[in-house]
């Protein structure tokens, strides 16, 4: 007979009766280690008798310190018990598990040990700088001219131009962990080709002037 937690005992088990008890996989007891047996005397009572039977399951102690890995963030409430799950995730910025994959798991095992395969590799993951954009020029990222994975990209257009159709000059990307950019401008900038005295507008946003409301000007002129 075995247990989880807590064992059922029979009722009104027969004199000599003997009576065995193990813990589940994973599981262990501060009491007994393997198999515990009991024997029912004359007396109607348990030989040795049954203190605790409860089995609690086995603890894998803190996670393992891995070279290039560090413990994720998603790991809000981090349980080291028996079946539970650890994840690692790369240490350094815009790396993927692999190349791939955000995160890597560790179980714990019925032995008590963190069971690890061999450690994945951490591999940056690159996104191609953005193609170019008609009067336009692209803000150098963190890393310069390196976008990884997690990095944003920045194209503004030139002094007195917008995006076509739009009244931005600026369009910021994100490198997303496909190596892709999660949007692309589409259209090109466009100078807008206004020209008005100096009392008429004031600076905004450090690159174009408001004239009556409306972008008309690079500021400067």
């Amino acid at each position: 007979m075995s247990t989880e937690n807590q064992p059922n005992t029979p009722d009104n088990p027969p004199i000599g009766s003997v009576f065995y008890v193990s813990c589940s996989t994973g599981y262990t007891s501060s009491q007994w280690s393997g198999i515990f047996s009991t024997t029912c005397l004359n007396f109607g009572v348990w030989d040795p008798y049954p203190v605790d039977l409860s089995c609690q399951p086995v603890d894998c102690g803190a996670p393992p310190e891995l070279v290039n890995l560090t413990l994720a963030a998603s790991n809000a409430s981090l349980s080291t018990t028996y079946l539970s799950r650890v994840s690692y995730e790369c240490e350094a910025p815009g790396h993927l598990i692999n190349g791939t994959s955000l995160t890597w798991e560790v179980s714990c095992s019925e032995s008590g040990q963190w069971l690890t395969d061999e450690p994945p590799s951490c591999i940056p993951k690159i996104c191609t700088p953005p193609a170019p954009v008609a009067n336009s020029y692209l803000v150098p990222g963190p890393q310069g001219p390196l976008y990884l994975y997690g990095d944003f990209a920045v194209i503004n257009c030139d002094p007195g131009s917008v995006f076509n159709g739009t009244y931005s000059s600026s369009f910021p990307m994100f490198c997303q962990m496909d190596g892709t950019w999660d949007a692309i401008p589409g259209v090109p900038c466009r100078g807008l080709g206004v020209s008005v005295a100096m009392r008429d507008y004031h600076c905004v946003n450090g690159w174009l002037c408001v004239v009556k409301h409306r972008y008309a000007a690079s500021c400067g002129w």
